[in-house]
């Protein structure tokens, strides 16, 4: 597995992504049917703007209620009209959706979307976050957590924003590995989310 999760974050590294709005980018890529979509900040103060809006708004594209990360669910608003169509092509046979930082956000909503709008694709859809915020509010009963089964969190030990204070009521959802060589407070290094570092702490998985 940390083979093809190092594949995947070294893909999206070297990415070209377009960007719609100020907030994000998109990248996409298609193989043998499958869809690969990942997701990148314009910049670091972008994301850091983003993250400050932090109070729960509902999420109201499901067939269940929940809460989510507002500046998460305004970012994900603003780039949806332009991968829409692709996110529901009937050619599309199976998902990688991915994202760094603030992206990985993008990534958790952006995988909701399709596990949702496309029911036929959800045993063949993908989803990973590095080093993301936790976008989800509230209490995530069993059915509801298996919508997100396919979904990992990778966070790397050193990284001090994903060490930040906790945000009353957000949880992370999906599976969640923690990666990188234990440190002390002194060998915390990280002061934003960064490709490099990151596929260097894979090789402590």
């Amino acid at each position: 597995m940390s083979n093809s999760i190092y594949s995947l974050l070294h893909e999206q590294k070297n990415a070209v992504y377009t960007y719609p709005a100020n907030c994000c980018g998109y990248y996409t890529r298609i193989s043998g049917g499958t869809l690969y979509m990942f997701f990148r900040c314009s910049s670091y103060e972008n994301s850091v703007i983003k993250s400050l809006l932090c109070h729960p708004k509902p999420y109201k594209n499901s067939n269940v209620k929940w809460r989510c990360h507002y500046g998460a669910l305004k970012a994900w608003k603003t780039v949806l009209p332009h991968i829409k169509e692709q996110l529901l092509s009937k050619e599309i046979r199976g998902m990688n959706i991915s994202g760094l930082g603030y992206a990985g956000a993008l990534a958790f909503l952006c995988h909701e979307y399709v596990y949702y709008n496309r029911p036929e694709l959800r045993a063949y859809i993908f989803g990973c976050a590095f080093g993301s915020p936790k976008v989800f509010y509230g209490k995530c009963g069993y059915g509801m957590s298996l919508r997100w089964k396919n979904f990992v969190n990778i966070n790397s030990i050193s990284d001090r924003l994903t060490k930040a204070p906790r945000l009353p009521g957000y949880r992370r959802i999906g599976k969640v590995i923690y990666i990188g060589k234990k440190a002390g407070m002194s060998e915390i290094r990280h002061t934003d989310h960064d490709y490099k570092s990151y596929l260097d702490d894979l090789t402590f998985i």
